[in-house]
């Protein structure tokens, strides 16, 4: 909400603040939790659910990349092209789809998983492309700056 109503440079440096930030907390997170899935998975759901920390670890990553993913694309909503959106998710979507028909009757599970993640991945590059394409501006830079830290220990 913030970033409506400005102009794309403000709109996309609000969008790489907010993006910076979430990728902190998505991996802080996410780590942790894939170094323990496979046996939360076991503790919870028993033995038979071993083979599943691998699929798990990948979905963990899938799950930061697209929570990344999607904050980017509120650039793109807060400048008024909700159009780019939908074609990037359709885009996600439209991969995924012949993915799985590949790589599920090969790997089982982890054939959905590795689709799953490959989809999300192609998304977040579509994305990240498209602040080219788009605004004709460089996207945010995902890596953490001194600025940053001094905005969120003001916050903290």
């Amino acid at each position: 909400p913030k970033a409506v109503d400005r102009s794309i440079e403000d709109i996309v440096s609000l969008t790489g603040r907010a993006a910076r930030a979430t990728l902190i907390v998505l991996l802080a997170a996410g780590i942790p939790l894939m170094a323990v899935g496979g046996f939360l998975l076991q503790s919870f759901y028993g033995s038979k659910f071993a083979e599943a920390s691998g699929v798990f670890r990948l979905l963990v990553i899938e799950t930061m990349l697209d929570g990344l993913t999607y904050v980017l694309s509120q650039a793109f909503l807060a400048a008024g092209s909700p159009g780019t959106v939908t074609m990037l998710q359709g885009t996600g979507l439209a991969l995924a789809i012949p993915l799985l028909a590949v790589f599920v009757p090969r790997w089982g599970l982890m054939g959905a998983g590795v689709s799953v993640l490959i989809a999300t991945a192609a998304r977040l590059a579509l994305v990240m492309i498209n602040f080219r394409l788009r605004f004709r501006l460089r996207p945010p830079s995902l890596l953490l700056s001194v600025q940053d830290l001094l905005l969120l220990t003001r916050r903290a």
